[in-house]
């Protein structure tokens, strides 16, 4: 059991890094996310562009089966039946990121711009 526990706890380190690796500022974020070509749909926990992101590099890893992406935390969903997804808080500078993304102000960021914007508003922890 000992290796699956440092396995949750590197998983978690390396999300952490790369979540500070894309910068302090919520436009320095976009710019950055832009870069990387990933696009994303706003409101979305399981395709938005950081949940799309964070899932063409750490979710090529066999344990990782999904992310999920709140506008507070992260869940990394586990590939093992019972696991406990690993939870990462999210930084200032992502949450503010995830609320302009979510009220399209980054719109080159934008997978596909639905004809209305949606209304509601994921809240809360990642599911």
């Amino acid at each position: 059991m000992l290796g699956a526990t440092q396995r949750r706890r590197e998983l978690r380190a390396e999300v952490k890094d790369l979540l500070a690796s894309l910068g302090d500022d919520p436009w320095e974020i976009a710019a950055r996310l832009g870069r990387t070509g990933v696009r994303g749909i706003p409101h979305d926990p399981h395709n938005c562009v950081v949940a799309r992101y964070l899932s063409a590099i750490v979710g090529t890893d066999p344990a990782v089966s999904r992310v999920v992406v709140s506008r507070t935390d992260l869940a990394l969903r586990r590939s093992r039946r019972l696991a406990v997804p690993i939870r990462v808080v999210l930084p200032p500078a992502l949450r503010a990121f995830i609320s302009a993304f979510d009220a399209y102000e980054i719109p080159a960021l934008v997978a596909h711009t639905p004809a209305e914007p949606p209304t509601r508003h994921h809240s809360g922890g990642a599911a």
